[in-house]
């Protein structure tokens, strides 16, 4: 994963907003977690799915979908043989700033 950071301050890309991308390689099944952040996700690559707290989400290239905050997510990505890339912007420099930002793992 790799977060772009205002070149100026370094911090967060905006002061409200972060902004990430991240590879997933073939055949990654990612952990179980939640966080009070809510987060867009824009497909560049790939195909793959991400489990809502329990509802399955399959997505592919330019596709877009929101995580809500404090909601159990998980990404995987379908492919054998290709990356998927997941681009995402999520409010947690807000939650980040008031002290109310929170992350946990979810079996």
């Amino acid at each position: 994963m790799l977060e772009y950071s205002n070149p100026h301050t370094g911090g967060p890309l905006m002061p409200t907003i972060s902004c990430r991308i991240s590879r997933l390689r073939p055949g990654f099944d990612g952990a179980a977690h939640r966080h009070t952040a809510g987060t867009i996700y824009h497909v560049v690559s790939g195909e793959g799915r991400t489990e809502v707290n329990g509802t399955v989400l399959e997505w592919g290239e330019k596709d877009v979908f929101a995580v809500p905050g404090w909601a159990a997510h998980r990404h995987r990505n379908v492919s054998k043989s290709a990356d998927a890339i997941l681009m995402s912007y999520a409010n947690e420099p807000v939650h980040q700033a008031l002290g109310v930002y929170r992350e946990e793992p979810v079996e």
